[in-house]
């Protein structure tokens, strides 16, 4: 079996997604409150990390991917340098919203690429060892 108790994996699907949605609040509450970007991206980046730790690795890659969390990193690089670049044509409450997504997006797919690279190379590692 790959993954942990059908019991950890059922409390996952129900609290991953309430994780998710929490993080988003913050997100979205940045400016006006407590919170941000980085806050928000960090509890979302959490969403996901709690789903690689439920239901394996392997299982986790499949369905969320390495390759999917880089992507979404550069489109929330690219937002930000648009930001950036052409602010000063933009409301400010748009501005801000859209730094505030690229911050999220930069942030919650960078710790969710680094949790996955550190997990393969335990994996690569504990294979290694005589």
């Amino acid at each position: 079996m790959n993954g942990m108790s059908l019991l950890v994996k059922t409390v996952t699907r129900v609290t991953a997604g309430v994780i998710f949605i929490f993080g988003c609040f913050i997100a979205s509450s940045g400016p006006s409150s407590i919170g941000g970007g980085l806050a928000g991206g960090v509890i979302i980046s959490l969403a996901f990390i709690l789903f690689v730790l439920a239901y394996g690795r392997t299982h986790a890659e499949e369905r969320l991917g390495k390759q999917f969390a880089l992507n979404v990193m550069g489109i929330g690089a690219l937002l930000f340098l648009f930001t950036s670049l052409f602010g000063c044509g933009i409301d400010q409450p748009v501005q801000v919203f859209l730094s505030n997504l690229a911050i999220v997006m930069i942030v919650g797919s960078g710790l969710f690429v680094v949790f996955l690279d550190l997990v393969t190379f335990r994996v690569k590692a504990r294979e290694e060892k005589p």
